[in-house]
């Protein structure tokens, strides 16, 4: 509730601030479950901010929910363009690459990811989802652990 009534107050003051529209829309991602006003407030937000890197990675987060494999795909290449080391772009598509069983583009942004930050949790939840579809429980589990 104080999440909400945050940004709806921000965006009462200014209707285009990117980064209410950004809140907004991962309260109606997480919270709400609805990824069409998400969508359209993240689209609002890239408006005014088309350099951010964490909406377009937010977009490609949605999309991937939504089931858009090619806008989550093109939105986290574009969110990777404009930060190239920062790796939760990079630890997203490999996911989202992983959701398509494409292995080896996954392994190469895992292996980004973690090297730009060796103990990122969400990269070595990747490649610990990485190994599993690989077959290698064992380090999967590692990985998981980790």
């Amino acid at each position: 509730d104080e999440l909400r009534d945050g940004v709806e107050r921000a965006l009462s003051i200014d209707p285009e601030d990117p980064t209410a529209l950004e809140a907004r829309a991962h309260y109606r991602y997480h919270i709400d479950n609805d990824l069409e006003g998400a969508l359209s407030d993240l689209n609002r937000a890239l408006h005014t901010a088309p350099g951010s890197s964490s909406i377009w990675n937010a977009l490609g987060l949605v999309q991937g929910a939504r089931g858009d494999n090619r806008a989550a795909e093109a939105a986290f290449k574009q969110a990777i363009a404009l930060d190239p080391l920062d790796p939760v772009s990079h630890a997203n598509l490999a996911i989202q690459y992983l959701d398509e069983m494409r292995m080896a583009e996954a392994k190469r942004e895992i292996d980004t990811a973690l090297s730009v930050d060796p103990s990122f949790d969400v990269a070595l939840v990747a490649r610990g989802r990485y190994q599993m579809q690989n077959g290698d429980v064992d380090r999967a589990v590692e990985d998981l652990l980790a």
